[in-house]
């Protein structure tokens, strides 16, 4: 994994924390803590048996959602049957329905595991299986109803044909918001990964331009991915981080996650293009409301690089028709790119009703639009940044365009650069 994700923790600021014991004794280390705190249910058990005895019970009894994660081949051999009888007792004919979400390592094991649970998985819609690169340490958890996480690691060194596991079982709202947090930052990757997988396999045969772009997409997953784990990983092994750094984790985190997400919308959104399945959902919704959330996404963001976000508006709520998904990707890809080209300053947003017609602003004091990008500025993979997509301002033109209206930037007369959207406030008018 140090290869996907990178090697310079520092850059992270995790140099003031002691990183010289091995990840695998995480857990082990905390039993003292453990013992401190006032768990709402807790239990460390030692032996493995009874523990996965406990686990199964525990899939039998569920009510709503289950999590599962395997991180080496060797872990979901040890989990193969389980998750199989699990999985089959889902069926009609169980009384309480529920989904479940599995998470294996990508190995020959795992194509064999996926063959043999493929016609329980299609006859019920609820049961997701994804695959990711694998861990060198062997770790499973799971998670049950939200409200319980079962936990089981290889102790440190053991390298026996029998290695001892460490194993936990907790109902810890912070212990099962880590687990959480780790799964659904997993789960994600894999998601990306087979869908940039599948889109590389469509772009094979295309020119050098598309297969460069594959190769820029997967490097800006990684970008936003490595602090996510990284971050999540540092807050659930070091229990003596404050809350204050904690709530400083938990912003890079969430900044990141917001940046994973705005990649995830361009390359599904491009993908489904390429496919010519893209369609508009039109909904009735406040387009105030939706630039407010997109501004407070970015608060932590504008702090650090002394920037200030203004919004004018000509009426409070602004209600109109539109796919509100679709619009709200194309207003995160002007403010991104506004941040992104913006050391420090303001970026002012106007939204007014001219007419029926929305006519929307982002004005920013950054470096400006060289005039021979101009003609390029909406065009499929162009980007004046070296580890852009070129997909953010090539999509958001497809997509004012479908709502029948209009995208454009130009140069402000002393700095920077403002875009523009005109589009009609109701669907009659398309």
């Amino acid at each position: 994994m140090d290869k996907v994700y990178g090697d310079r923790l520092i850059d992270f600021f995790t140099d003031k924390i002691d990183w010289r014991q091995h990840s695998s004794d995480i857990l082990e280390r905390s039993v003292s803590e453990i013992n401190k705190t006032d768990f709402n249910i807790s239990e460390i058990k030692p032996d493995y048996k009874l523990f996965k005895e406990h686990l199964i019970q525990q899939w039998i009894g569920c009510q709503h959602d289950v999590l599962i994660y395997c991180s080496h081949p060797r872990t979901l051999l040890q989990y193969w049957e389980d998750i199989k009888s699990f999985l089959s007792s889902s069926g009609d004919n169980r009384r309480v329905k529920y989904s479940a979400r599995i998470l294996i390592p990508s190995c020959r094991e795992a194509s064999v595991f996926l063959k043999e649970v493929q016609s329980i998985s299609n006859s019920n819609p609820e049961i997701e299986i994804n695959t990711i690169t694998a861990s060198n340490v062997q770790c499973f958890f799971s998670i049950i109803d939200e409200k319980l996480a079962v936990f089981s690691e290889v102790k440190s060194g053991e390298r026996k044909r029998k290695p001892d596991y460490f194993n936990i079982i907790t109902g810890k709202d912070s212990i099962i918001w880590n687990c959480a947090a780790i799964f659904e930052s997993l789960w994600k990757q894999s998601v990306l990964e087979s869908k940039v997988h599948l889109l590389n396999t469509k772009l094979t045969d295309n020119d050098k331009l598309n297969q460069n772009v594959m190769r820029i997409i997967a490097h800006e997953l990684k970008n936003p991915i490595q602090p996510i784990l990284g971050f999540s990983e540092m807050m659930r092994s070091n229990p003596r981080l404050s809350v204050e750094q904690k709530n400083d984790l938990l912003k890079i985190i969430s900044r990141n996650a917001r940046k994973l997400d705005l990649l995830t919308d361009n390359i599904l959104d491009y993908a489904r293009l390429e496919n010519g399945i893209f369609n508009l959902n039109l909904e009735h919704f406040d387009l105030i409301k939706v630039v407010k959330d997109l501004i407070s996404d970015y608060q932590f963001q504008t702090l650090k690089r002394d920037i200030k976000f203004v919004l004018k508006y000509s009426e409070n709520p602004f209600y109109i028709e539109a796919d509100k998904v679709r619009l709200t990707e194309v207003l995160d890809n002007l403010l991104s790119n506004s941040l992104k080209f913006t050391e420090k300053g303001r970026i002012n947003i106007s939204i007014l009703n001219n007419k029926n017609f929305l006519h929307l602003e982002v004005k920013d004091t950054g470096t400006g639009i060289p005039d021979e990008n101009f003609d390029k500025l909406f065009s499929k993979f162009f980007t004046t940044d070296k580890l852009g997509t070129g997909l953010g301002l090539y999509l958001s033109k497809i997509i004012i365009d479908k709502h029948h209206g209009k995208i454009g930037a130009y140069n402000n007369e002393k700095q920077g650069c403002t875009f523009y959207i005109h589009l009609p406030i109701s669907h009659n008018d398309y």
